[in-house]
């Protein structure tokens, strides 16, 4: 475990039986046990329920992430309310499993995840670009990255995060999933309207585009009523803008 999280705490091995027969032993810092005379409760909460519980305090989780149990260091990196400080700690694990983790935290410091935004792992890169945290340039670095995955593509597409030229590039990119990216895009708050209209092409995706409320100002959308020679698909979308003022 990396140093910033301080020593680990020696850890005691409790064996717990579920209702179904099936018995496991779970470490916990010994730390979490100070002052309970109920052990045998309190670890039951303060193992992985513990960690995954975004009530859980910083203190408790940093203890928790010093645990030599994968599973409570996963669930402490997923955790929203794991400080950025272990966060960052988590980020240097060798686990796949915890960077994994790490990656798909909207807490995790944009530094760390922009960091990770070449990680030799597939499924750490795929958790990165669904990350609504994840700078707008590490998403679009995934998105045009040599061989990106459909997977990364189609959660880029559909990252609220993302800027708005990467998702009209993704519009028009070439993959086995392309009406993934499209359904993806179509419900992409963040997709501009020449994107959307781009999309209207597609039966199926046309209520999406029309239900999906854009973040892109009013004023833009205004200003392509005005354009002399506006697109008849995107005078389409327009009409069916829930802004009144655009309508």
């Amino acid at each position: 475990m990396p140093d910033e999280l301080g020593a680990r705490e020696p850890e005691r091995g409790v064996s717990l039986r579920s209702s179904s027969g099936v018995q496991q032993t779970l470490s916990v810092p010994l730390g979490i046990f100070a002052g309970s005379g109920k052990g045998l409760v309190r670890v039951v909460w303060f193992g992985k329920s513990a960690a995954n519980n975004p009530r859980t305090s910083p203190n408790t989780l940093t203890r928790l992430a010093r645990s030599s149990n994968p599973d409570v260091v996963e669930s402490v990196a997923r955790n929203p309310s794991t400080p950025p400080s272990v966060l960052s700690a988590l980020a240097a694990s060798t686990s796949e499993r915890t960077l994994v983790a790490v990656a798909a935290n909207p807490s995790t410091p944009v530094q760390i995840l922009h960091g990770l935004m070449d990680h030799r792992s597939l499924a750490v890169r795929q958790a990165l670009a669904g990350n609504t945290a994840t700078p707008p340039v590490a998403l679009e670095h995934l998105a045009k990255a040599r061989g990106a995955s459909s997977q990364t593509l189609v959660a880029v597409a559909a990252n609220p995060g993302a800027d708005p030229k990467t998702l009209a590039w993704l519009a028009g990119v070439r993959s086995p999933e392309k009406m993934e990216i499209l359904k993806a895009l179509a419900g992409n708050r963040a997709s501009s309207t020449w994107t959307r209209a781009s999309i209207l092409g597609v039966d199926s995706l046309r209520e999406l585009v029309f239900q999906t409320e854009p973040s892109e100002p009013v004023d833009v959308r205004i200003g392509l009523t005005e354009l002399p020679y506006p697109r008849k698909a995107v005078l389409t979308v327009l009409a069916h803008d829930k802004d009144d003022r655009v309508r």
